[in-house]
């Protein structure tokens, strides 16, 4: 079964201090969410404390990271909780990141309570060095709306928690404040 999360390790007061954003981080950070998600994720990452769990699809868990795979669900997350609040599929999850490179597609509804979701190949693993490479089996399931519109929820709540706590340089920006609310 699909499942997506946040799991710390340890103690969050004992984050060691990041160090201060760099002029062109804090011009980034200023014009583009995206940057407050790699530069967060780059952090929490580093500090061995905090862990991006998924699984589903045959494979637990899943060869994911904080950075750069969370990063990735971060920028599609508003988008995908509000799409399954308003029932508006079909819509893709894509971890798009070398190592990675897997689409999760929200297709369709199969009633009012079970969405039915794919997991393909973001691109498509041609030659010798793909033969390895991990295939979803199965390729389908059939995930309860309620249970994936929690996790989701839970995953965002979970990082503005971990960004306000340990990160105030970035929790205070503009861009964060609006897509903690949205």
């Amino acid at each position: 079964m699909l499942t997506l999360q946040l799991e710390i390790r340890g103690d969050m007061e004992k984050l060691p201090s990041p160090s201060p954003l760099t002029d062109g981080e804090r011009h980034d950070v200023s014009i583009d969410i995206n940057s407050i998600f790699i530069i967060a994720c780059e952090r929490l990452e580093e500090t061995g404390m905090v862990f991006f769990k998924m699984s589903g699809f045959g494979r637990d868990p899943w060869p994911v990271e904080v950075y750069p795979d969370l990063a990735c669900i971060l920028e599609q997350l508003v988008e995908a909780i509000n799409a399954i609040r308003q029932d508006n599929y079909p819509f893709d999850l894509e971890l798009y990141e070398q190592g990675t490179n897997k689409t999760i597609i929200f297709n369709e509804k199969k009633d009012a309570h079970t969405i039915e979701v794919k997991c393909r190949d973001f691109v498509p693993q041609r030659g010798d060095h793909y033969r390895g490479a991990w295939r979803p089996n199965p390729d389908k399931e059939l995930v309860k709306k309620n249970d994936i519109l929690s996790q989701l929820v839970e995953l965002k709540a979970s990082f503005i928690q971990i960004v306000q706590n340990a990160y105030p340089d970035l929790a205070t920006e503009d861009l964060f404040i609006e897509w903690c609310k949205s």
